[in-house]
């Protein structure tokens, strides 16, 4: 996929971050949605060779946690004794969730880049296996 296609791909993200969160009444964290949804479609379009696919329970235990904690703070905010709406709420789940995954994809694209590997090697060690 080529990086026009790419930053297509994270601005058609961003714009149906913003148009989520306007519909549903939320136009401040729009503003949040429309950049976190933006950066983690393209951040994944990007570099979505680089995620580990495997059944190993090294690498499944942690995406496990993270999963827990993205939809533990996501269900915080879907309370009515916090005093937000239903579509509040939601916003903000959302907004939780985008943050997660995209802080998900951050952290595994500087791990990557830190230890010296490229989109090159992660292709070889595939076509290898």
């Amino acid at each position: 996929m080529g990086r026009r296609l790419q930053r297509l791909v994270g601005v058609l993200g961003a714009i149906a971050g913003g148009v989520v969160a306007v519909a549903l009444g939320t136009p401040l964290v729009a503003f949040g949605l429309v950049q976190v949804f933006g950066i983690g479609a393209w951040l994944l379009v990007r570099y979505r060779s680089w995620i580990p696919e495997t059944n190993d329970w090294k690498v499944n235990r942690w995406n496990g946690l993270l999963t827990v904690v993205i939809v533990s703070g996501a269900l915080a905010v879907q309370n009515n004794s916090i005093g937000l709406t239903f579509t509040e709420g939601l916003s903000l789940a959302l907004l939780v969730f985008g943050v997660g995954y995209t802080s998900y994809l951050i952290g595994i694209i500087t791990t990557r880049e830190a230890t010296g590997a490229s989109s090159e090697n992660v292709r070889k060690t595939e076509s290898a296996d």
